[in-house]
């Protein structure tokens, strides 16, 4: 596997508008997009990218996006057959979007690092004793996750 899905746990702060920020980024072989020191809005992000994985386990669709909510950057999946998956991580631009890297990796691999970094960031944010509505989101979409993957079989 080359991919691989990094959260700093350390980084994790909450604003006054009860946002919270934490750094970010998918390891693609050597690779990190959009960068090692990316700070996002880590659990909007991260709900969004447990919804799209209930997406690539539950659907026939082809391609899926985990959208970054800071600036022009998004990685596309495209799933292909024997459950592997294929990203192109990419700046969006006006005119064309550019490839900055790729890499694939098994659908359970996938899986297995997202489940990794959310129970990460859900174990700060439980630790830090903060509870906002972006919170008990990414908690429902984690429990999706994780109830659909006890019935999937490719998962380890």
């Amino acid at each position: 596997m080359d991919v691989k899905i990094i959260v700093d746990e350390n980084s994790l702060t909450k604003g006054n508008d009860d946002v919270i920020f934490g750094k970010i980024y998918i390891s693609v072989g050597d690779s990190p997009f959009p960068d090692k020191k990316w700070d996002d809005f880590i659990v909007v992000i991260m709900s969004w990218w447990n919804e799209e994985l209930l997406k690539i386990m539950d659907s026939n669709e082809k391609d899926y996006q985990l959208n970054f909510m800071d600036g022009p950057y998004e990685v596309v999946i495209t799933r292909k057959p024997s459950e592997r998956l294929e990203l192109e991580c990419l700046r969006r631009g006006r005119d064309k979007n550019v490839v900055l890297s790729r890499g694939s990796c098994s659908l359970s691999e996938f899986s297995n690092q997202l489940i990794k970094a959310t129970e990460t960031v859900i174990k700060v944010l439980e630790s830090s004793h903060w509870d906002t509505n972006d919170i008990r989101i990414l908690k429902k979409s984690y429990k999706n996750v994780q109830d659909k993957r006890e019935g999937f079989p490719h998962s380890e």
